[in-house]
């Protein structure tokens, strides 16, 4: 069975890039526009990984991550946060959160395809071994 990525992200050209990229890995893609939508697809059980866009509407990537314990109990699912703004705060506030990477926008798709790849691939309870740097660098 093909690993399920859901991509949360308001911007249509980012999912859509993102979506096909992974789809040449062969990954199977969800897609969200606004995190209301991404915890109820993440809610659902179906994801094996997230890629998370801090800025969205009806509820940011922060509220998300914030809410986690409603929608992921387990914490079985990595989330990998990606994000156009510099803005220390954002990442402050997401500092404790249980993520496994931060990609800043532009990021490079080989860059995104390992970090969401290794996650997958340690997407088993208790999360994957996996982390980025904010340069977008991973590390086992």
């Amino acid at each position: 069975m093909r690993s399920v990525v859901l991509v949360a992200d308001d911007d249509s050209a980012v999912r859509f890039v993102i979506e096909v990229a992974l789809k040449r890995e062969g990954l199977e893609v969800i897609t969200a526009q606004d995190g209301a939508e991404c915890m109820a697809v993440a809610a659902s059980g179906a994801p094996d990984a997230i890629l998370l866009d801090l800025r969205m509407p009806v509820i940011d990537g922060i509220e998300v991550l914030k809410r986690r314990s409603t929608w992921d109990p387990s914490g079985r699912i990595p989330v990998i946060v990606i994000s156009g703004t510099d803005d220390t705060a954002d990442f402050d506030a997401i500092g404790a959160a249980p993520v496994v990477g931060v990609l800043h926008k532009p990021f490079d798709l080989v860059d995104l395809i390992t970090v969401v790849l290794n996650a997958v691939r340690g997407s088993a309870p208790g999360g994957a071994d996996v982390t980025a740097d904010q340069a977008g660098n991973q590390t086992p």
